[in-house]
């Protein structure tokens, strides 16, 4: 019995590879794939990318990934890149996690919306976090966090939740929640600054 469950599930797992890596995209298979329009099951390659509106459900697994679409799963890799209008909706997990700045693109602004977690060795960045950043270096929300960021440093434009580091930054007026630092600079409703040390808590419009 339990080499024929070893058997399905070995036969499942490259059912679903096969099908995740093969059906509806391109390139030169295993060193890289692009997900062209919708799938779904497990894609890998030595490099994936998500195309833009095109959405992907499941695993995307590879030693880079690019995403200008919609990942709803699993994201992992050494290091991920979100370009555009992406969107992650689950787990993205790497090495480190980013965006590419207007500044090397200036036609494309950047908007990474990650409604689950971010998880890396090094660090996580994101344009909007509904859910967790968690980096062993840095984390930074562009726009806002709703949720916790848990890092040595935290960045994040506006906050509704938690910043747990060394440094943490809030730069918008209107935020609810905690800073826990060593250092908190964080701005109040009316533009002033402050610094802080301990636990700051946070509160405006």
């Amino acid at each position: 019995m339990t080499s024929i469950k070893k058997i399905l599930g070995v036969t499942a797992l490259c059912l679903a590879t096969g099908y995740g890596t093969f059906r509806n995209t391109a390139g030169l298979i295993p060193w890289n794939t692009c997900v062209e329009k919708d799938n779904f099951g497990i894609c890998t390659s030595l490099a994936t990318g998500v195309d833009k509106q095109a959405s992907f459900y499941g695993l995307v697994v590879s030693g880079v990934g690019v995403n200008l679409g919609e990942i709803n799963g699993l994201h992992a890799s050494l290091g991920n890149l979100s370009i555009g209008n992406s969107q992650i909706n689950g787990l993205e997990l790497a090495v480190g996690n980013g965006i590419l700045e207007k500044s090397i693109t200036p036609q494309i602004t950047p908007n990474c919306v990650v409604n689950g977690a971010q998880l890396a060795l090094g660090f996580n960045e994101a344009t909007n976090v509904n859910g967790l950043q968690l980096g062993c270096l840095f984390n930074i929300a562009r726009k806002s966090l709703n949720g916790a960021q848990f890092g040595i440093a935290n960045f994040a434009e506006r906050v509704r939740g938690v910043q747990l580091g060394i440094y943490n930054q809030t730069e918008a007026g209107s935020n609810h929640g905690y800073q826990a630092g060593l250092v908190n600079n964080y701005r109040d409703a009316q533009g002033i600054n402050h610094v802080s040390i301990g636990i700051n808590i946070l509160g405006g419009n």
